[in-house]
């Protein structure tokens, strides 16, 4: 760690932007599986 060390507004942003894709792509697999195991369980 640096005391030198700063986080631009740029950053931050990449990381939002990447936070949401992230989030995004959980939310779409899980209801996928949620799914899956619901038409597994229908038989």
């Amino acid at each position: 760690y640096s005391a030198q060390y700063a986080i631009t507004r740029d950053d931050l942003d990449a990381l939002a932007a990447a936070i949401a894709q992230l989030r995004d792509t959980v939310e779409t697999l899980c209801l996928e599986r949620l799914e899956a195991l619901k038409q597994d369980a229908e038989g």
